[in-house]
C-alpha cells in the first residue's frame, strides 16, 4: 500500500482531538472533523462514479474543503489537479485544457457562474474563472459538507492502492505564461517532498505554523503540525498573518517575502514576540536591505531560512539569515544542499552552470511530456556556481537560463508576454516596431519594479 494519503489520514487519526486547520475566516477544524470531511467528500465522489486513475481539477476557495477533496481524491487513487487563480481565463483555460481532466470538482458558484453567460462578466470581476463543459462535474462547498455531516458520520473512505511510481497529484508551477506546465508528482516523490520540508521544523516543542498555499497546509498535516491559512491578499493577508504570530496561535510562518514587506510596511506594534520559533522564506530573490529589516522586526530568539526550492523537487537548499547577512562574495547565496538532494552542474568544477537535480522528492516529469530517464537529471534552468566553504560547498545563484521576473511571489516571462503585445498592436494599426518588459531591482520596496518600453520605427516623424 503506497497510496501517500493513508499516511495523512493516519495523523488524522492518531489525535483527533487536536487541531488540524484554522481556516481563513478564523474556524478551527479538529484532526477528527477533518477526517471525516475527507470521508464526506470520498462517498459523493464515489456515489458519482469516482474510480482510481481518475484527473480531477479542484476549484475550491481556499479551507477545509479544498484540503478534503484533495485527499480524497488522492486516496480514492485519483489525481488532483491544482490550479492557481487570478492570472486570467486564457491562462486558466490553457493549463485545463492541457490536464485533460475526467471531473471537475468545483464550488456551487463557479460552476453557476460559469453555466450562465450574462454572470461570465461578474465572474471576471470576483477573479472565478469559467468552468468548461463536461458531463463529470461535482460540486463541493462547506455547507454541502456540513448538510451531509447533519445526517450522521460517513462511511470510513476505502483507501486503493497505488504503486510508488503512479501518479499523485498535479500542480501547475506559478507564472503567467499560457504555455502550461504541470509538475506531476508520483506518490514516491511527493512523500519525498513532505519529508525534505520536515527538517525545516525540527525544533523541540514547534506545533504551530501559518502557511499561503494549500500543499503547504498538506505538508503541516502530514508532519503532525497545526497549520492556519493565510488568505487573501495584500494588506488583508498581511494583517491575517501577523495577527497569528502576535496572538501566539501561531509560531511559524512559511510564506514569501512579498508578503512580511506587507507586514512590516503596515505593522505599528513593534517587533514580534519571542513565540514566533521560526521563519521560513519560501521565495528567491532575498536582498540583505529586507533581511535587515527583517532581523530588526523579529525577536533575536527566532530561527529565520531562506529556502531555495522548486514545485519540481521541494526544498533544495536553506541558509540562515545570518549567512545570508556574512555573504560577500558573487551571486545569491542560497546555501546547502538538503539531505536526500543530488545537485551538480553542467559546467566543470568552480565553474557556473545550469542547477541539475535528482533525488526522492524530484518529479518524474511533466504532465503531457515523457518522464525523465533513470538517472537523468532535471534541469532547473537556473544558473548556478558550487563555492567551496570549511563546512562544505554551497550553492550561489546567478541568474536563468531563460529570462523570469518574480514580482510578489509571482513568475513573469517576458517573452511570452511581449509577442502579444506586439501582435495586438500591429492589429490596431498603432506604428510599433518592438517591444520588452523590463524588470528592475527597487531596493526601497525589495521587489521588481516593470517596465513596459515600446519602439516606435525610426522614420516615425512624432512631431507631426
Amino acid at each position: 500500500m503506497h497510496n501517500l494519503a493513508g499516511l495523512v489520514l493516519e495523523n488524522l487519526d492518531r489525535d483527533p482531538d487536536a487541531v488540524a486547520l484554522g481556516e481563513p475566516d478564523g474556524r478551527v477544524l479538529r484532526r477528527g472533523e477533518l477526517r471525516q470531511r475527507v470521508d464526506a467528500v470520498a462517498e459523493a465522489l464515489v456515489g458519482a462514479g469516482f474510480a482510481a486513475g481518475d484527473r480531477a481539477v479542484v476549484q475550491i476557495p481556499p479551507g477545509a474543503e479544498l484540503l478534503a477533496t484533495t485527499l480524497a481524491v488522492i486516496a480514492l487513487g485519483g489525481v488532483p489537479v491544482l490550479l492557481e487563480g487570478g492570472l486570467g481565463d486564457a491562462v486558466y483555460l490553457s493549463r485545463i485544457t492541457a490536464a485533460a481532466p475526467r471531473w471537475l470538482i468545483v464550488h456551487p458558484l463557479l460552476k453557476h457562474v460559469g453555466s450562465i453567460g450574462l454572470l461570465r462578466g461578474v465572474a471576471g470581476r470576483l477573479g472565478l474563472p469559467p468552468v468548461p463543459p463536461t458531463d463529470k462535474v461535482l460540486t463541493v462547498s462547506r455547507g454541502r459538507v456540513d448538510q451531509r455531516l447533519r445526517q450522521g458520520a460517513p462511511p470510513r473512505l476505502t483507501l486503493t492502492p497505488r504503486a510508488p511510481e503512479d501518479a499523485a497529484i498535479v500542480v501547475y508551477t506559478g507564472g503567467t505564461t499560457s504555455a502550461p506546465k504541470g509538475v506531476q508528482h508520483t506518490h514516491k516523490s511527493l512523500r519525498g517532498f513532505m519529508e525534505s520540508v520536515r527538517g525545516l521544523f525540527l525544533m523541540e516543542g514547534f506545533e504551530r505554523l501559518v502557511v499561503d498555499t494549500l500543499p503547504q497546509a498538506l505538508y503541516g498535516i502530514y508532519l503532525g503540525l497545526e497549520a492556519h491559512l493565510a488568505h487573501g491578499r495584500g494588506p488583508r493577508r498581511a494583517d491575517r498573518v501577523e495577527a497569528l504570530l502576535r496572538s501566539g496561535r501561531a509560531q511559524g510562518y512559511f510564506g514569501a517575502p512579498y508578503l512580511w514587506r506587507e507586514i512590516m510596511r503596515r505593522s505599528t506594534a513593534g517587533p514580534l514576540p519571542d513565540s514566533v520559533r521560526c521563519v521560513v522564506l519560501g521565495s528567491a530573490p532575498v536582498r540583505p536591505r529586507f533581511l535587515q529589516a527583517l532581523q530588526g522586526f523579529l525577536a533575536p530568539s527566532t530561527q529565520v531560512t531562506s529556502l531555495y526550492g522548486m514545485t519540481e523537487a521541494g526544498p533544495i537548499c536553506t541558509a540562515s539569515l545570518g549567512e545570508k547577512l556574512a555573504w560577500t562574495g558573487p551571486g545569491d547565496l542560497v546555501g546547502r544542499p538538503v539531505p536526500g538532494v543530488v545537485l551538480t552542474l553542467d559546467a566543470p568544477e568552480g565553474e557556473v552552470g545550469e542547477v541539475l537535480l535528482d533525488g526522492p522528492s524530484v518529479t518524474p516529469g511533466y504532465l503531457g511530456q515523457p518522464p525523465r530517464a533513470p538517472g537523468e537529471p532535471l534541469r532547473t534552468g537556473d544558473l548556478g556556481q558550487l563555492v567551496p566553504t570549511p563546512t562544505g560547498p554551497v550553492l550561489t545563484l546567478h541568474g536563468r537560463r531563460k529570462e523570469m521576473i518574480i514580482r510578489r511571489g509571482v513568475n513573469l516571462y517576458p517573452g511570452t508576454l511581449e509577442g502579444p503585445i506586439l501582435a495586438e498592436s500591429l492589429r490596431r494599426g498603432l506604428a510599433v516596431e518592438d517591444c520588452a518588459l523590463l524588470g528592475d531591482w527597487d531596493e526601497h520596496s525589495q521587489d521588481e519594479r516593470l517596465a513596459l518600453i515600446v519602439a516606435r520605427p525610426p522614420t516615425l516623424d512624432l512631431t507631426a
